[in-house]
């Protein structure tokens, strides 16, 4: 199977923070059968992007895991949908659940930060940083695997494939992504063509938002 990010799928990550402080994270990954020259076979192809079930509902904060595959129009989805009792566990889920799965190697390229908790006046805060920023040697084959492919029709159905990112939350205070009418919801859309092939690129997602939750459930946040 290709690796993530070159041009074989799209990453979806939508992100909900309630008023009560708890959250849930939904990642969607689609894999392009046209590009993955045959290697979408079954359910099974699911099984190496996401952390056994079991072992997942077992981790601290994880109140319910739900994972599922589907196919529509040519494109093969692997979803998971986790809820936490508490936010701020959504960066441990995005720095551990995963690890050692192959949607691992898009973190460990291309995400340089992702944060989300409390600042000091009891609001919440996100980012998210995503650049382009492999080795060398990395740098030197993903250069020419995208030059390879922008001289084919894998490199044209890659063009318009997206690494999309959706924030949910009670209210936002400041974001510099696209925000809904009611203020609720914000998102982001990298394009992974340019995040590929440009070795300067380099997005930067950031918002603040309002968390009104229990006062009992602040007193212990700002303790810790």
């Amino acid at each position: 199977m290709c690796l993530p990010l070159t041009g074989c799928l799209d990453v979806a990550q939508e992100l909900w923070v309630y008023g009560d402080g708890s959250g849930r994270m939904n990642i969607v990954i689609g894999l392009h059968e046209q590009l993955m020259q045959g290697q979408v076979r079954d359910d099974s192809t699911c099984d190496s992007f996401f952390e056994e079930k079991s072992l997942m509902e077992k981790r601290e904060g994880v109140e319910s895991a739900e994972y599922k595959s589907y196919k529509e129009g040519g494109v093969f989805y692997c979803a998971a949908d986790i809820k936490l009792s508490d936010f701020k566990q959504l960066k441990t889920l995005q720095d551990e659940s995963l690890k050692g799965s192959s949607i691992d190697a898009y973190r460990d390229s291309f995400l340089r930060e992702f944060s989300l908790n409390y600042v000091d006046d009891g609001s919440g805060y996100f980012r998210q940083h995503i650049s382009n920023h492999a080795g060398d040697a990395s740098k030197q084959n993903l250069q020419a695997h995208a030059e390879q492919l922008a001289n084919t029709i894998m490199g044209r159905l890659m063009t318009g494939r997206y690494w999309t990112v959706t924030l949910h939350t009670p209210g936002l205070l400041e974001a510099n992504g696209t925000v809904s009418e009611d203020n609720t919801t914000v998102s982001w859309r990298v394009p992974l063509y340019d995040l590929l092939i440009d070795e300067q690129y380099a997005f930067d997602m950031q918002a603040t938002f309002e968390v009104n939750v229990p006062w009992y459930k602040k007193i212990w946040n700002w303790m810790i």
